[in-house]
């Protein structure tokens, strides 16, 4: 991953979150990816878990609720992007 100016390259910057769900999945490796974190705000270091509510948070949930077929074993501390999910869904 590391390029010839000895900075680490972004080898996820051209695909989706949900593509890279996939892509953990198809190499079988999904427990490094569930060791990764999304969340920008202080709860993610106070508590161990996601806070739930930030814009990285929601694109953590959507990825793996897009994908559909791996479950997301994120411990967020608001259920409040489930909620919200599901109401889109009923309208």
């Amino acid at each position: 991953l590391k390029g010839t100016s000895n900075y680490i390259k972004s080898p996820f910057r051209d695909i989706n979150k949900s593509e890279v769900v996939d892509f953990y999945q198809q190499l079988g490796i999904l427990d490094l990816l569930y060791r990764t974190t999304s969340c920008i705000e202080d709860t993610i270091t106070n508590t161990g878990k996601h806070c739930g509510t930030c814009f990285n948070c929601q694109q953590r949930w959507d990825a793996f609720d897009i994908l559909g077929t791996v479950d997301d074993k994120t411990k967020y501390v608001s259920d409040m992007i489930k909620l919200q999910r599901e109401e889109l869904k009923y309208l």
